[in-house]
């Protein structure tokens, strides 16, 4: 019998294939997972921005509701409505996320009249 020093080409192949295969399969659950984050943090900043906005609605004596105006925001292009429902200020954020896909989200807060 002779004796082995080494690796042969098969195992070699075989190690190469794991590597890749491994490769493969985290790649696009990384870029997926970087797709999320900015869809999140994109979120985060717009319900913030949107929180600010209405704090000068809430503090005005005399708001002039409805408004809707846009602003553009870590280049996210933001679009903000504000309306009155009774004694309520409702005010909604829309924009597109990371997917490009139309997200909206509404606070509410009472107003001071």
């Amino acid at each position: 019998m002779k004796e082995k020093n080494g690796y042969s080409i098969i195992e070699v192949i075989i190690a190469a294939s794991l590597f890749l295969s491994t490769v493969a399969i985290f790649v696009p659950i990384l870029n997926q997972l970087q797709i999320e984050k900015n869809i999140l943090r994109d979120k985060r900043i717009a319900i913030y921005q949107l929180h600010e906005e209405l704090q000068q609605y809430i503090w005005t004596d005399t708001p002039i509701l409805p408004a809707a105006y846009s602003d553009n925001i870590s280049g996210t292009p933001l679009q903000f409505k504000f309306i009155e429902i009774n004694q309520l200020i409702k005010g909604c954020v829309e924009w597109k996320n990371a997917k490009q896909i139309s997200e909206t989200h509404c606070l509410y807060a009472h107003s001071n009249k």
